[in-house]
């Protein structure tokens, strides 16, 4: 959840970038962990997550200047960018069953024992998010990955606040102790995005606009 003197260093941040447009790596090394935990949350493949953030950035690079603060996190409209992105791939591909191997290597270890845990803990947290329906899968991924209040996820997914508490709670209700293994398991996969490549990687998409 993001607190007042946080929002005003983003308003500082996108006052800056709208000045300077490398200024926007303030904005994207604050987000990029956070669009890569939402992604690869939902894709569970490395690549797939780096690429759909990365077009993720490039779109709200290309549009920034469309974009006028209104005293809510700038995370509001980026992760509405990500998930039109997201709806759009749906879209155009079907289904692609996750590669658990892909999962076990995105944790980094080279301990077969410990690859097996990631597989299973991966497959274990499939199977308790299959038992709800893809507005409910979202609504508590994007609650772990955002650090955005409900009432604004409400505004990412176009629902009410009272809506999406009501399904959050619900959801956390029904998982119960299988909570922890969802949270360890976005912590797993997110915290490999390295913060070194962020700046340089956004430098790279600058020059593509």
């Amino acid at each position: 959840m993001m607190d007042e003197t946080n929002l005003k260093e983003e308003e500082e941040f996108i006052s800056r970038a709208k000045e300077n447009l490398e200024d926007f790596s303030l904005l994207y090394d604050l987000y990029f962990r956070r669009m890569f935990a939402f992604f690869i949350t939902r894709l569970g493949n490395e690549e797939d997550a780096e690429d759909m953030t990365s077009q993720t950035f490039l779109k709200a690079l290309e549009h920034f200047q469309e974009y006028t603060f209104d005293g809510k996190p700038f995370g509001v409209w980026l992760f509405r960018i990500a998930r039109n992105l997201l709806i759009d791939r749906s879209r155009k591909k079907k289904f692609e069953r996750v590669d658990m191997d892909d999962v076990a290597e995105i944790a980094g270890s080279d301990d077969p024992q410990e690859k097996t845990h990631v597989k299973l803990l991966y497959e274990k947290v499939e199977k308790h998010l299959s038992l709800f329906s893809p507005e409910e899968r979202e609504i508590i991924l994007l609650k772990f990955t955002s650090g955005l209040k409900f009432s604004e996820i409400a505004l990412i997914i176009g629902k009410n606040e009272s809506t999406v508490k009501t399904k959050y709670f619900r959801t956390l209700n029904t998982l119960r102790g299988e909570l922890g293994e969802l949270i360890l398991l976005i912590l797993l996969l997110s915290h490999l995005s390295s913060p070194s490549i962020h700046s340089s990687h956004l430098h790279a998409l600058v020059l593509t606009l």
